[in-house]
């Protein structure tokens, strides 16, 4: 994913959405991926942004993410709340109870833009819940892959 890990980190195009969205449809072509499951971390910026001891858990990809990128993840203002109702597909919505990253009322906002999405609050969890708590949250993803 763009700026993540070891992939490409340009100096621009962080608050485009549509470069997002170009990347992980090139990823499902290139694999030839035919139901792929998406997984996405974090409504946030400041996730790739905060210092590792705000955000404990995104020490990872902190560590390879040059200050230019974080300046633009953290200066960025994109807001595609309103193409969440447009979605048909199935959708699972995780949260960590004990995320003190993203406020909590963001739960209730996504139940209500996805009324069709299954909510999942992980008690035991903070913001990553896929590290603090990764047998339960693999578990969770593995059930609902099945159920659809």
């Amino acid at each position: 994913m763009r700026d993540h890990g070891l992939s490409d980190k340009p100096r621009d195009g962080y608050d485009q959405s549509r470069l997002w969205a170009d990347d992980g449809s090139a990823v499902v072509r290139s694999l030839s991926l035919d139901q792929p499951v998406l997984c996405g971390w974090c409504r946030c910026c400041s996730c790739a942004s905060t210092p590792p001891r705000i955000a404990t858990s995104c020490w990872g990809s902190n560590a390879s993410v040059p200050p230019c990128v974080r300046q633009a993840l953290f200066s960025r203002s994109v807001d595609n709340d309103d193409l969440l109702p447009r979605l048909r597909k199935p959708v699972l919505v995780t949260h960590g109870a004990r995320d003190a990253v993203v406020r909590p009322a963001v739960v209730e906002e996504h139940k209500a833009a996805l009324p069709h999405a299954q909510v999942d609050v992980m008690a035991d969890a903070g913001h990553a819940a896929f590290w603090d708590d990764a047998s339960a949250f693999n578990r969770r993803v593995a059930a609902f892959c099945e159920g659809v």
